[in-house]
């Protein structure tokens, strides 16, 4: 697998593999029922997405679904509310992954593991969504899914300056705190991912999140109109460093280019002025750097070393051991 494509939102996400091995992922944007089924697949074919992760289906155990040539992963609304979320797979191998246990019914989750079959790199993907009620999130259900070679994906009506917002609440909050504390990074480049039809307005409700090792290998973009109030967003990320789930991966800064780092880095930081809010400059700061290595510090992986000891060494072992023996 060379790269993943995930998609975000309220129509539909997907990740998919392409011919050269990339992994695609095209999200959200299925909340509205005007939005048709085929004019996401439509855009999923267009962009070779292979896993479309969809928010706020409102589908229930009544409703019965199959889409050609895509396996179907369904969590389903447990009440006549909104809500439900689902995966569309196509030619990538994938597991299930339990659900999280949240004593909070509002929050709801699905994930999947992408298996690679070239690299043994696996990858959790994982799908979101909390209504927009006053509900604070269960932190401690999200907590456990903060792990390496892991992005999470969806709606969980959480604002926040620094991810585009014009206001933050409480649950963005929450949603930023929890994720420095994690080490997690925000794909979301401020672009609005929202637009509300009866107001006029726009926001950026639709969030993907990144463990910091996918950070560097991903990209991030709204993409094509497909008549929802949430607009769908494909997220690629590059498999060809083999370093999903590899603790041997690292930062070369022997070779590093640092004229190329300083120079991203300014770009970056002047790109977002200063103000007087810590959080949102020290989230810019962090996101900054590590945007400004992606293409000037290399990522390598260290080689793995076999003891020092010959055939004759083991011989000599067994002997000794043999000798001890009574």
């Amino acid at each position: 697998m060379d790269q993943l494509h995930l998609n975000v939102r309220n129509t539909a996400s997907s990740v998919a593999l392409d011919k050269q091995g990339r992994e695609r992922d095209l999200g959200r944007g299925f909340r509205s029922k005007k939005v048709k089924l085929d004019k996401v697949l439509e855009l999923a074919s267009k962009h070779q997405v292979s896993i479309i992760a969809l928010q706020e289906t409102k589908l229930n155990t009544r409703h019965r679904l199959r889409v050609k040539g895509y396996n179907i992963v369904r969590q389903d609304r447990s009440s006549n509310g909104g809500g439900g979320l689902m995966f569309l797979i196509r030619d990538v191998y994938f597991q299930g992954i339990d659900r999280i246990n949240s004593p909070r019914k509002s929050l709801e989750s699905q994930g999947i593991t992408v298996l690679s079959r070239k690299h043994n790199n696996n990858i959790n993907i994982f799908n979101l969504y909390h209504p927009p009620n006053n509900q604070k999130l269960d932190l401690d259900a999200l907590e456990g899914l903060f792990t390496n070679a892991t992005v999470l994906l969806g709606d969980l009506n959480a604002k926040h300056t620094a991810w585009g917002c014009a206001l933050a609440n409480n649950r963005g909050q929450d949603l930023e705190n929890l994720s420095n504390d994690k080490a997690f990074l925000f794909l979301n480049n401020e672009t609005y991912t929202y637009r509300s039809h009866s107001y006029n307005t726009t926001d950026a409700l639709d969030l993907t999140i990144s463990s910091p090792d996918l950070f560097p290998y991903c990209s991030w973009k709204v993409v094509d109109y497909v008549g929802s109030d949430h607009y769908p967003i494909l997220i690629e990320l590059d498999y060809d460093v083999k370093a999903y789930g590899n603790n041997n991966i690292y930062w070369n800064f022997k070779k590093a280019n640092w004229t190329l780092f300083v120079k991203n880095l300014n770009e970056q930081l002047q790109q977002n002025p200063i103000t007087e809010d810590l959080e949102n400059e020290w989230f810019v700061f962090k996101n900054s750097i590590f945007t400004a290595a992606e293409d000037a510090v290399p990522r390598g992986k260290h080689k793995k070393t076999r003891p020092a000891f010959t055939n004759d060494s083991k011989i000599i072992g067994q002997k000794r051991t043999s000798a001890a023996e009574p």
